[in-house]
């Protein structure tokens, strides 16, 4: 049996402290400019799961204005 582990260490990326300044601008940034919307991995969370459930999200939010 053959194994090889290769660990990334920066493949994820990290929130930084003070992030949630960043949430909140997009959120600021919405209300201000109707029509504008912000999706992807940055708003919602980084997993490809994350991405997705942030454009249904997104879509739902966009269909309801």
């Amino acid at each position: 049996m053959f194994v090889r582990i290769r660990k990334w260490e920066k493949a994820i990326p990290q929130y930084t402290l003070g992030y949630k300044k960043v949430t909140t601008l997009f959120d600021q940034l919405e209300r201000q400019f109707p029509g504008l919307f912000f999706a992807g991995n940055f708003r919602r969370g980084i997993s490809i799961g994350d991405s997705v459930l942030s454009a249904h999200e997104t879509v739902k939010e966009m269909l309801q204005k």
